[in-house]
């Protein structure tokens, strides 16, 4: 099970400690478990399963500190039938990360919070819809926040071999490294605010397998400039971005004519430099944080 946390969403299970694991004692119909168990039924996650590793750790007190930090949690549950028998142990329990906020992902959205434009944003990307204009209007305030610093970890679940934020293993798999695909055909009008709308394909191999992904991802021409086009920029020096980007410069503030083509050309070229490994881990990581990758 993958999960994303959204910050102060709420997980959306409860857990107690059972021997050194932690025991599932409760999932709510509304957070980001609930997200998951919709979309992965065969994979879904149910009361009494027995949580045996959070990310990296599989004793009880490293997997309590994966779930109250941890930015992308690869867990693995274990269900066992002479567990759901049993009446659950009398002891306390822990939601982790409970947070403020239980809407799905499908819910209305004000337009009031931080939290509640990430959400938008996030369901944008991840529903063909339709959305209503709340959802729309409050998705148009979001300022993507994605320095995961967990580099290793979420690039991992793709198929990347990564030694630090800034540099990859010598040893990559042949033929086996993902192939990024981005391009911009067409923008929207929503919530008074024209939106480009970004097609990603992303070929990554599971145990040898082929998978292909596909997703459409609209931002505003402003949060692609700041929460992409600039923390690409400026976390190169200048000579190496003017080597990648000469030639495919970013699209003009304001929207002029041309503006979708120079777009796709530039996500064009970041996505070539993405599959060369000519950019940072860091980079890559947070280009498909940004797009929200599934």
């Amino acid at each position: 099970v993958v999960l994303r946390p959204v910050p102060g969403c709420k997980l959306g299970f409860a857990v107690m400690e059972f021997g050194h694991k932690l025991l599932v004692a409760s999932v709510h119909a509304k957070g980001v478990l609930s997200n998951w168990n919709t979309t992965h039924p065969e994979l879904s996650v149910e009361e009494r399963d027995l949580l045996v590793q959070a990310n990296l750790s599989t004793e009880y007190f490293g997997m309590v500190q994966q779930l109250r930090f941890s930015q992308v949690l690869l867990l693995k549950f274990q269900r066992q039938e002479s567990i759901k028998s049993q009446p659950l142990p009398v002891r306390a329990q822990w939601e982790p990360r409970a947070g403020s906020q239980s809407v799905d992902l499908d819910g209305e959205f004000g337009c009031s919070t931080d939290l509640d434009s990430n959400l938008a944003l996030r369901a944008i990307t991840e529903s063909a819809g339709p959305h209503t204009p709340a959802t729309w209007k409050s998705a148009a305030t979001c300022a993507v926040d994605h320095f995961l610093h967990q580099e290793q970890l979420f690039l991992g679940l793709y198929g990347y071999r990564v030694l630090t934020n800034r540099t990859w293993a010598d040893a990559q798999v042949a033929g086996q490294t993902p192939i990024l695909s981005l391009k911009v055909e067409q923008h929207i009008e929503q919530a008074s605010h024209t939106w480009y709308i970004v097609c990603c394909e992303l070929v990554h191999f599971k145990g040898g397998a082929r998978d292909v992904v596909k997703w459409e991802a609209p931002r505003r021409l402003a949060q692609l400039r700041a929460d992409l086009h600039d923390r690409v920029k400026f976390g190169m020096e200048p000579d190496e971005y003017k080597a990648l980007f000469e030639d495919t410069p970013f699209a003009h503030a304001g929207g002029p004519s041309g503006t979708t083509l120079r777009l796709s050309k530039w996500l064009s070229t970041l996505a070539a430099s993405i599959n060369r490994l000519t950019v940072t881990p860091a980079v890559t990581a947070f280009t498909l944080t940004f797009l929200h990758a599934p």
